[in-house]
């Protein structure tokens, strides 16, 4: 396999660890903050789910890359 197709599969890997986080906050958090207002609104429930996504995107990308680093500097 070429270096190009395997950077795009752990790109996509990582990405796709990141919206499986942000889904899962989605779902635990979303209906019981509508059922407590009452009605649908964007709020800061969606900043949260932002960051929570985007904090799994880049754990599991740093978690990939120095792996990749250390086994090239032996």
């Amino acid at each position: 396999m070429n270096k190009k197709a395997t950077l795009a599969g752990l790109f996509i890997f990582e990405i796709t660890a990141g919206l499986i986080l942000g889904a899962l906050t989605a779902v635990a958090l979303l209906p019981s903050l509508y059922e407590s207002r009452g009605y649908f609104a964007v709020g800061s429930e969606w900043i949260l789910i932002t960051v929570v996504a985007y904090t799994g995107f880049r754990v599991c990308n740093k978690f990939i890359f120095d792996r990749i680093e250390r086994s090239c500097k032996r």
